[in-house]
């Protein structure tokens, strides 16, 4: 059974402020996702978008986040209504979703866990390869030093 983010919406956003979500989570995603400046991301199971404002205050060029939770995406709304950076958000499931043009960069830091099926997480799946620019070469980040304290 999924988890209903729009109950869980408040909460899950204050989850997004505690340290090991910055200094491990956060940390992690970003290495892994490697260097966006200039570069499309699509942010899939965007919640309230806090890993999409991440990405823009990166330097990625556009940014389109996208939830499959009405009120994850109202709360991604009100904080780029609050702190505009021109972040796109949609309502939409990631497991059926067709963009009418491809990104650089797709990220599903919390996706594919929510697959209920085989065939659902092959839909995931081919939604992230479909989303993709064709023969983009893969970009790491320099390595950067990890935060000695908490």
């Amino acid at each position: 059974m999924p988890t209903n983010y729009n109950e869980l919406a408040e909460q899950y956003k204050r989850s997004k402020q505690v340290a090991w979500r910055y200094y491990i989570e956060q940390y992690s995603l970003c290495e892994l996702a490697g260097e966006v400046s200039g570069l499309s991301v699509l942010d899939l199971a965007c919640g309230e978008g806090h890993y999409a404002r991440v990405f823009k205050k990166m330097g990625a060029s556009r940014i389109v986040g996208m939830d499959i939770s009405t009120r994850m995406i109202e709360l991604a709304t009100a904080a780029e209504k609050a702190e505009p950076l021109g972040i796109e958000y949609l309502v939409g499931d990631a497991s059926s979703v067709h963009f009418g043009q491809s990104f650089d960069v797709v990220v599903a830091a919390y996706l594919l866990n929510y697959a209920r099926s085989k065939q659902e997480l092959a839909a995931m799946a081919t939604t992230i390869h479909r989303s993709l620019k064709p023969g983009r070469p893969v970009r790491y980040r320099k390595q950067q030093s990890r935060p000695e304290t908490i």
